[in-house]
């Protein structure tokens, strides 16, 4: 059952939804449409935890990598201001980035995922670090990069936030990125639930993961994490006897760092440090 309104012209979205959601198994989601600035379509449905609690018109849920484009926005922002400059190395605002070889980067090649940063696995010694947002800076400014910086993409799944955030930090002087968000996006838009890092008071509102393997038993997480990091080697490997360069054990080492299968996605620390938006 979906609750909220919607426009007779959009129903075919209510329908779409209603198929999308389990009806008996956890699982929610919510749809808002505007549409040449009238707002057409807001509903909800579904359970948002386990335990069977309703979605609800308010309920947070992670947004994983769309945080990417809330960072940058920021990063834009500052450069709209004349307080960054697109062609400046990142050095110029983070002079500890400036290590292993990276003291050429730009703020637009990092910005366009060309810093050859995305090796999370080879960063950290374990995923736990990603609690620590000095500790990842502290990381990611001594990393090498896998590749000469500008020469070729790759996608940094895990490292955007922290490189592009830490940035938008130093050219602010703010004191965190949760409160960049909070005072350059979510006020001003005056955007209710946008938080990267949820507020303890809020927390009640958060929508838990409840499929994948994400969110299986610990042994279940670490067998499944064992199995892709023994693929990405042996795709690796074929590949590169016939002549393809292209390596699966990087794209392992950019969404798998060592001891991920550890992690909680539903505890009350990743909400509070990163939730419902994710870097």
């Amino acid at each position: 059952m979906l609750e909220g309104s919607i426009h007779p012209d959009f129903a075919r979205v209510a329908n779409t939804l209603r198929k999308i959601l389990p009806s008996n198994a956890p699982g929610g989601g919510a749809v808002c449409v505007y549409h040449h600035g009238e707002k057409v379509v807001d509903i909800w449905g579904g359970k948002r935890d386990t335990a069977g609690r309703p979605w609800e018109e308010d309920t947070l849920s992670i947004s994983f990598s769309t945080t990417k484009g809330v960072a940058s926005t920021l990063l834009h922002i500052f450069a709209d201001r004349g307080l960054i400059d697109y062609d400046a190395p990142v050095s110029q605002y983070w002079p500890e980035f400036a290590q292993s070889g990276k003291e050429h980067v730009t703020v637009r090649q990092l910005l366009c995922h060309e810093a050859g940063l995305y090796a999370i696995g080879e960063i950290v010694e374990h995923a736990a670090e990603m609690l620590d947002w000095q500790q990842m800076v502290n990381r990611l400014s001594a990393a090498p990069p896998r590749h000469p910086p500008g020469t070729t993409h790759g996608y940094h799944a895990l490292t955007y936030g922290w490189l592009v955030g830490e940035l938008c930090r130093r050219v602010s002087g703010q004191a965190s990125f949760a409160d960049l968000i909070a005072k350059e996006i979510a006020g001003p838009l005056q955007l209710d639930g946008l938080y990267c890092g949820v507020p303890e008071d809020q927390i009640h509102r958060c929508a838990d993961l409840t499929a994948g393997v994400l969110t299986s038993p610990p042994e279940r997480r670490r067998q499944v994490a064992q199995r892709f990091r023994k693929l990405g080697q042996s795709w690796t490997r074929r590949l590169r006897a016939v002549g393809i360069s292209y390596a699966p054990s990087d794209t392992v080492s950019a969404l798998l760092p060592p001891g991920m299968e550890d992690l909680d996605m539903n505890s009350v620390a990743m909400k509070t440090l990163y939730g419902p938006c994710h870097l």
